[in-house]
């Protein structure tokens, strides 16, 4: 007994010092696994293999690791240890997954989700559903991959294990990502942010500052991409986190390339590589490689370009990682225009993993070198594309931005966070004279007050050592629009020098003397009370007159429920088709929880839950089950717009819901030859309560 104790004591020391004195840790676990082997005590022995195979996966020697765990397994298994045999599942899946034999760690995440529900261990279940889908990530299923992510999302929900809930968001925004989603990328990743700040988790923080700042930068602002890398690099070197150390340093390395920078690129990357070799990380390494060839082309060396893209790809492609191969396989094609072989492949993978924004990428590339034939796109003719509202709430909205659009008069849109602003924004633009000049976003809010002038008004050289000269946004906009978002933001001595543009149309670089001229039209937009930051002396009277000259009012959308209706049929009409999912509508109980909350995230909410909605709906409609906890709570409890759960009910059935209620039925008497019977089963409702729809709506059997 006394033997058995010291094996669980050492075990029990070595767990706390895993993430503090992970080398001591290795040190107890070895000692704990020795006297287990020796007294044949086969539980404690298979607890000390599965804490080293963890620990040597720590240490990037996969090897080891997949040994260690694959015993620890066998053990479990022979001993009838459920929930140790789907742990081990569990960490061996991963371990396999970065040695990318992605068969081997699927088939072992299917296992462990199994036994997980059988031992009805949520937390197991989460996890084993993020490892699916991270393996379909790998795959190139992101459709799949999307929908593992919010079932482990849903099994976290209303729970306080805030780090993994914040880890599941991060994920769910960094696949947005990928396929060029950003607005809804930033969704997620600020509730994911919000969500790790609150865990107290660090290196969780760090890893979704990282991904926001990839969003940043994908979305071309280098000012807010710079600030959050930094926030990222500063917890890493604190945490001595080395894996994510060694990705924010490849990140930041890109963000030189962007910039001209080569000498801080190169500096960063041999520290990135270095840390690669330490943890063992291949995918890292390849990125790695792949971020060198660009740093080879800004120098132009097209061969060690060639030659880093063709280690790169060969890296990635033997691990699996298909997105991540094709951005490789496009530098290779840029370092080497004659490998059109090579384009071709990432075009391919592009587009199968539906990641938009690259794809287009690699079709703009293969039409510089007439290597693929051009593709056309297809162009909208809704005046106001993508919008609800035009003949009920927002009549008077798009009546203004008709009127206006032709003018160059400034425009200030008033609006809560997600009711549309850059929407109508950029609808100013498209119906404006200046439609074929650039359109330029910037958010005031997002951007330190330090970086958010430069990125404004762009650098001067030889403003500070090895700082070489750069355009800011005005100058990136001219002749056309540029959009200032959360204009209410702003620091006063900003204030004064965006007024100066609107009084001259003229201003100076940071650390220059030279006055350029523009022509831009400004959009601006706040959900700040403007009228009381002047009150409060925070937002310059004459600056708000100029940005003021025409206003456009945007309701939120708890003001809108009769809108409610009409994009969700938009909404899951659009993500149906997207993912390839049958979903025709949302059940009256679902559509009762949608009226009846209140919307704090607005528009841009709804359109995220239904997306969720869509993607783990297991018939053709939505139900209640598929929203977020937080929005069936909220209708249950009485909340959001202060209607009991059958008051928001009646309410969907008989006026906002009628519409898509009559559409439901109609589809399903259709698909089903008018078989009453057939069709009521379809509704998942009673026969009697059919007749008394169609009654209701005076629906015809068809001659």
């Amino acid at each position: 007994m006394a033997e058995k104790a010291q094996v669980s004591e050492l075990l029990d020391e070595a767990r706390t010092l895993v993430q503090t004195r992970p080398e001591q840790a290795m040190v107890l676990t070895q000692q704990a696994l020795e006297q287990a082997q020796a007294t044949g005590n086969q539980r404690a022995e298979a607890d000390a293999l599965a804490l080293a195979g963890m620990l040597f996966g720590l240490r990037g020697e996969l090897d080891a690791a997949a040994d260690r765990l694959g015993r620890a397994l066998a053990l479990c298994e022979a001993l009838g240890d459920d929930a140790g045999a789907a742990n081990s599942c569990n960490n061996l899946c991963m371990v396999c997954r970065e040695r990318g034999e992605l068969d081997r760690a699927m088939a072992l995440a299917q296992r462990c989700l199994a036994k997980m529900e059988q031992l009805r261990d949520r937390h197991g279940v989460a996890s084993a559903y993020l490892n699916i889908g991270l393996i379909h990530a790998d795959l190139g299923d992101w459709d799949r991959a999307l929908e593992n992510y919010f079932r482990a999302l849903a099994e976290k929900e209303g729970t306080e294990d805030r780090k993994n809930v914040a880890l599941y968001y991060n994920n769910i925004g960094e696949l947005y990502m990928l396929r060029g989603k950003l607005d809804r990328a930033n969704f997620f990743l600020a509730r994911a942010l919000e969500t790790a700040q609150l865990s107290g988790s660090s290196w969780v923080q760090a890893e979704v500052l990282g991904t926001m700042g990839e969003v940043a930068f994908r979305a071309g602002d280098r000012a807010r991409a710079q600030s959050l890398y930094e926030q990222d690099e500063a917890i890493c070197r604190k945490s001595g986190d080395r894996d994510e150390l060694a990705e924010v340093l490849r990140r930041r390395a890109e963000l030189d390339i962007a910039r001209g920078e080569p000498l801080e690129a190169r500096v960063r990357l041999d520290q990135a590589e270095t840390l690669c070799r330490e943890t063992g990380s291949k995918r890292e390494q390849g990125n790695v490689l792949r971020t060198k060839a660009l740093l080879a082309l800004l120098e132009n060396d097209s061969a060690a370009a060639e030659r880093y893209a063709e280690e790169s790809a060969r890296v990635l492609r033997s691990l699996g990682r298909n997105y991540e191969l094709a951005c490789s396989l496009v530098v290779l094609a840029r370092a080497a225009p004659s490998r059109q072989d090579a384009l071709r492949e990432a075009q391919t993978i592009f587009e199968n993993l539906g990641a938009v924004g690259s794809a287009a990428e690699a079709r703009e590339l293969a039409e510089q070198t007439h290597a693929l034939p051009k593709v056309e796109v297809r162009k909208r003719a809704d005046k106001f594309p993508g919008v609800v509202g035009v003949d009920t709430t927002l009549a008077g909205v798009f009546e203004t931005i008709e009127r206006a659009a032709r003018t160059r008069a400034s425009v200030l849109i008033l609006g809560e966070s997600g009711t549309g602003k850059e929407v109508v924004a950029r609808t100013l633009h498209r119906l404006s004279d200046r439609a074929d000049r650039p359109f330029v976003a910037v958010n005031c809010a997002a951007i330190p007050e330090t970086l958010l002038e430069s990125e404004l008004f762009g650098v001067e050289r030889g403003t500070a050592t090895g700082v070489s000269q750069r355009e800011g946004k005005f100058e990136t906009a001219q002749g056309g629009t540029i959009f200032l978002d959360e204009v209410g933001d702003m620091s006063l001595s900003l204030q004064a020098k965006l007024l100066r543009v609107l009084q001259d149309r003229t201003f100076e670089r940071v650390g220059g003397r030279r006055l350029i001229e523009v022509d831009v039209r400004i959009v601006a937009a706040t959900n700040k009370d403007l009228e009381q930051a002047m009150a409060e002396g925070r937002f310059r009277r004459d600056l708000f007159y100029r940005l003021n000259v025409i206003t456009v009012s945007l309701p939120p959308l708890r003001e809108r429920t009769q809108d409610i209706p009409e994009l969700v049929r938009l909404f899951i009409r659009r993500v149906s088709e997207e993912y390839s999912k049958p979903v025709r509508g949302v059940t009256d109980d679902c559509l009762a929880c949608l009226v009846g909350y209140s919307w704090p995230g607005n528009i841009r909410e709804l359109e995220n839950v239904i997306e969720r909605g869509v993607i783990l709906a297991r018939g053709e409609f939505v139900t209640a089950a598929d929203l977020p906890a937080s929005v069936r709570k909220a209708v249950a409890n009485g909340e959001g717009m202060a209607q009991s759960w059958q008051t928001a009910r009646r309410k969907a059935a008989s006026t906002a819901g009628a519409g898509v209620e009559r559409q439901a039925v109609e589809e399903a008497l259709k698909s089903t030859g008018w078989v009453v019977k057939r069709a009521a089963d379809r509704l998942g409702i009673s026969r009697r309560q059919l007749y008394r729809i169609i009654q209701r709506y005076g629906l015809k059997r068809p001659e």
